[in-house]
């Protein structure tokens, strides 16, 4: 995850790459990130990208409605269905 950071170098940000194994849903995706960034000494993510199998809307809803404000979503639809028009103003 980038983001606007208290300082620091590119070299030192490479190193505190991470790496976490578990299961996300839109209950618990909030509290997931906000750790993560915390950790990372991140305030907000500069950029969010989510491709989830199905929950890519439900997931970026969450974190949109849990304060998340990045500069850039991105997000992969593969099924037939579209997002509604109106999901990312709803959210925000």
């Amino acid at each position: 995850m980038a983001g606007r950071r208290t300082g620091g170098d590119a070299t030192r940000r490479a190193a505190r790459l991470r790496f976490r194994q578990c299961w996300i849903d839109r209950d618990n995706a909030v509290g997931l990130v906000r750790g993560e960034l915390a950790a990372l000494g991140v305030e907000q993510p500069d950029v969010v990208s989510v491709d989830l199998d199905g929950n890519d809307y439900h997931i970026t809803e969450a974190l949109l409605r849990g304060g998340l404000r990045p500069a850039l979503v991105g997000g992969r639809n593969t099924t037939r269905a579209s997002w509604p028009r109106h999901a990312m103003g709803d959210a925000v």
